[in-house]
Parts: C-alpha cells; structure tokens; sequence
C-alpha cells in the first residue's frame, strides 16, 4: 500500500488539503480544534508537505509536531517550480494543495524536525522584542502564541 502524502496549502483561514493516492481535496478551518480534528483521522505513515508560509504555518506545525506526524515544511519557489516543471500554470489553494502532495510523493523531500519548546519559547520571546522596535502589525499577524500576544503592548495588538 503507498505512503499517503498530503499537500496543505496555507492562508490566514484555511487551509485547502489534497490527498494522495485518494485524490481526495477537502478545506478546514486554520485553527487548533479544527487542525487538531484532521491530524487525528490522518493515516500514521502519512506525510504532510506544505510551503514555508511566514505566520501562517504556527498552528499546522505545533498540532503535527505534538502529534509526531511527518512532514516537510517546503520553499515555495521549489513548489512553484515543481509545477511549472510538471505543467501546472494555473495558481489556485486547491492546485497548489495538489501539486505539494504530487511533490511530496515524487521527489525525496526532506523531512523537518520540529524544533524543541526551549527554542519555540526562545524564537517567541526575540520575535515579541523585535515588535517594540517595528510596526505592530506585521508583529501580530505573526503572533501566534497566546504567550507572544501577551508580550507586545496593548496599543499594537
């Protein structure tokens, strides 16, 4: 039986799922319960492969990593690539879901460790001092801990 492989393209909200070799395409919500709700009915051999999205990708990295799900967090110009390279023009979430798994089970990608909590925790507090000396609201958008909101002043959250 092959390896199911599963291609998540990422936004603010959702996040547009493509899996393989079921072919299957389904849309969640970007959020813990509803990330947290899929990862459960994933298949243990399952990998997950999805673009290196700066903010958004917080949620789908910290459910997958406390789960001990695979997964391989990718450039997004080698995914852009990869699809000019297979024929793919067109430049939608649900095509670009398709074409991260079709990657994912073509080339050998390399799997990403999950950093420790030490490092999360460290890479969360740098990010908050960074917030005082720039604008809030890029700082917000990529605030992704309850701990890290906490940390930048009321007026910039």
């Amino acid at each position: 039986m092959p390896r199911t492989v599963i291609g998540c393209d990422l936004s603010r909200a959702v996040l547009d799922i493509h899996s393989l070799p079921a072919a299957t395409s389904t849309q969640i919500a970007n959020d813990p319960g509803a990330i947290a709700a899929w990862i459960s009915s994933l298949a243990p051999d399952a990998l997950v492969v999805f673009e290196a999205t700066s903010g958004c990708d917080g949620p789908l990295i910290a459910a997958l990593a406390e789960r001990g799900v695979t997964f391989s967090r990718t450039n997004p110009r080698q995914a852009r690539e990869f699809a000019r390279a297979t024929g793919v023009l067109a430049k939608t979430d649900r095509v670009d879901a398709r074409v991260l798994a079709q990657m994912g089970s073509v080339l050998d990608l390399p799997i990403t460790r999950p950093s420790s909590p030490a490092r999360s925790r460290l890479s969360d507090s740098s990010g908050a001092a960074d917030s005082w000396s720039t604008s809030a609201k890029p700082r917000r958008r990529v605030a992704t801990t309850p701990a890290r909101m906490r940390s930048l002043p009321r007026s910039r959250r």
